[in-house]
């Protein structure tokens, strides 16, 4: 890999503004006879040490956010009527619970691990997402479509937060946003109505408002960046990292402690009083509760440490597709053949158990296909050019811009793939925005000349990433409308007989059976009688089988899922919200459609599911 030019050691000077528009230091050198400059003469700095790069032409912040906010537009809205799944229904649930009692958010039973509990006992995010469904619905009402049109809200916001960010640290703020947030995962996240992106949203906004109100030394912005990081906390716990992030990148820059540490005291007083408040209501502080399970719960599959830093680099690789397209541009030939061969092995020749590929277990598939070997050895790519870049920007620079960068991946991947109970992309969507300065930055470190064969390949580049981010977005909601085709469907062909309909599974199908007026079956104590209809769905969770002299199968339909790629199939190894169905975020290749069974009973028998059975031990069966 071709070394970066040496940085300054101080960064910025502190009154510069966070725009990157400021007067040139440094004269560059002409560009070779025959080739183009990336480099542009107007009056512009890049981040310490980088030679300034791209096209030769002024471009406005009010159209680069006008093109920005139109992207993101075109993106998102064609699935604003997607169905909701996954855990939208504990947003959701926890919305009317707040139109109900606003300050007792989560003072409701829900059956979400195949036995009745209380939310509060379930749900390990903070209300402030569900507040924002509870007032867009008080407006707008319950539909898919009002919903997902209110949260392009917090998309937008954050990819204008980005923008803002990325005007900082590159030359090219509208490129480096355009990166992270046309990627599978900020796409994905961003078509549902859960807390993620409402959460990175505030996070970005909060950075840019501590950086800039630190450099002017304008304590207004600091009071704003801390009542941002409250509210994203609130949001998301994860947000909470933000503190000791801004804690030591504001030390580097000030190198001494003084006033403009204490807006901190805001955020860590609000939490503080909402660990307090939760205790004295539900029992327990909910934020400490939600902290002990991520580090305390185990995923499925079990695996050790090296195979979860492993399945990070899937996750992230996948998540973050951009990164493996521009990775010829970004590393050299020898440091790619390295990490491929490195990823061969454990996709080739370690993957000679039928349930394994290399130290990574996939449970429940009777073996696993040639193309899931080389979609791990893709993504596993991509995912190590991603880290390779975080790490390389901390080490090259060492100065609080970099470390900044640096520590916000490589901390969102430390978190995502050790301490949260399961790899899944909704974790790893903090450091796509980052993901995309950070890849234009050693474009523009490494292509201060250009050929224009190379200029044309860096703009092309983009397109497949782009194509890859919108296929899995599609695939997910495609997905999520299937699970709401097959619960209408059977609801409306077996509600009307005599006897309950009982199901059991999660996530959507749960949201929309119990809509339908199905009931969610207690497997520790329903009492099923004779002609009630238990339906049992494959491809979800905490479904149980039940002995054949008790039911006797009368009906069963196929979900109309996509049939080339997949962000949930056991079979191919693709778990997007969860490792526990495999170590990428997604797949390509066929996959047996979700199947749904509806079982009559033949005589009364009451559920008594045995102490300590996990009832994910059944999955597909």
């Amino acid at each position: 890999m071709h070394e970066a030019r040496k940085r300054t050691s101080n960064g910025r000077p502190e009154s510069a503004v966070e725009s990157t528009v400021e007067p040139a230091l440094r004269r560059m050198e002409p560009p070779a006879e025959g080739r183009r400059s990336l480099a542009v003469s107007e009056p512009r700095q890049a981040p310490a040490g980088f030679e300034l790069a791209g096209p030769l032409r002024r471009r406005s912040i009010r159209r680069d956010l006008a093109l920005l906010s139109l992207a993101t537009l075109l993106a998102l809205a064609p699935f604003s009527a997607r169905a909701f799944n996954i855990d939208e229904s504990l947003f959701l649930w926890t919305a009317e619970q707040i139109q109900r009692e606003p300050l007792d958010f989560y003072g409701f039973e829900v059956n979400w691990y195949g036995e009745s509990e209380p939310m509060h006992a379930v749900t390990k995010n903070p209300p402030l997402a569900s507040y924002f469904i509870a007032a867009v619905a008080a407006l707008l009402g319950w539909s898919e479509v009002a919903l997902h049109i209110a949260f392009l809200v917090p998309a937008l916001a954050a990819a204008t937060g980005t923008y803002f960010l990325a005007r900082r640290w590159c030359a090219h703020p509208l490129e480096a946003t355009l990166l992270g947030t046309m990627t599978p995962v900020f796409l994905t996240c961003s078509a549902t109505v859960m807390c993620d992106t409402m959460m990175l949203a505030m996070f970005c906004w909060a950075v840019w408002c501590w950086m800039k109100g630190l450099e002017d030394e304008r304590p207004g912005l600091l009071g704003i960046s801390a009542l941002l990081i409250t509210a994203a906390s609130l949001t998301k716990y994860f947000a909470l990292s933000l503190i000791p992030l801004l804690i030591v990148c504001s030390l580097l820059k000030r190198k001494r402690l003084g006033l403009w540490w204490w807006p901190f005291v805001i955020p860590i007083g609000v939490l503080c009083a909402y660990q307090w408040w939760t205790s004295t209501q539900y029992g327990h502080g909910l934020l400490l509760d939600a902290a002990s399970y991520s580090m305390g719960e185990e995923d499925l599959a079990k695996p050790n440490f090296a195979a979860r830093v492993i399945i990070g680099l899937l996750f992230a690789g996948g998540c973050v597709i951009p990164a493996l397209f521009y990775a010829p541009f970004l590393w050299s030939a020898r440091t790619l053949l390295v990490a491929a061969f490195a990823f061969a092995v454990l996709g080739l020749l370690w993957g000679t158990g039928t349930h394994s590929v290399g130290p990574i277990e996939i449970y429940w598939v009777p073996s696993i296909p040639w193309y899931t070997k080389a979609q791990l050895l893709i993504a596993g790519m991509a995912g190590t050019s991603l880290i390779g870049l975080a790490l390389a920007e901390a080490y090259r620079a060492r100065d609080a811009d970099s470390l900044l960068l640096g520590a916000w991946v490589l901390g969102t991947f430390v978190f995502a793939s050790t301490v949260n109970w399961t790899n899944n992309g909704r974790s790893i969507l903090p450091m796509a925005p980052v993901a995309g300065v950070l890849i234009v930055r050693q474009l523009e470190t490494r292509f201060r000349v250009a050929s224009p064969r190379v200029l044309g390949a860096l703009r092309w580049a983009f397109v497949p990433g782009l194509a890859v981010a919108l296929a899995v977005t599609w695939a997910d909601s495609s997905w999520s409308n299937s699970i709401r085709l097959a619960a209408n469907t059977i609801a409306a062909r077996h509600r009307s007989e005599a006897g309950t309909l009982w199901f059991e599974g999660h996530w959507g199908f749960q949201y929309y059976m119990q809509k339908a007026g199905a009931r969610a079956l207690d497997l520790t104590r329903d009492l099923v009688t004779v002609g009630d209809r238990i339906v049992m769905p494959t491809n979800n969770v905490d479904v149980y089988n039940f002995p054949e002299q008790r039911v006797i199968q009368i009906d069963h339909l196929h979900g109309d899922t996509p049939p080339w790629i997949r962000t949930n199939s056991v079979t191919l190894g693709a778990g997007f919200y969860s490792s526990s169905f495999g170590p990428l975020p997604y797949a390509f290749g066929a996959a047996l459609p979700d199947a749904y069974h509806v079982f009559l009973a033949r005589e009364s028998f009451r559920c008594a599911l045995p102490p300590g059975r996990d009832a994910r031990d059944e999955l597909n069966r």
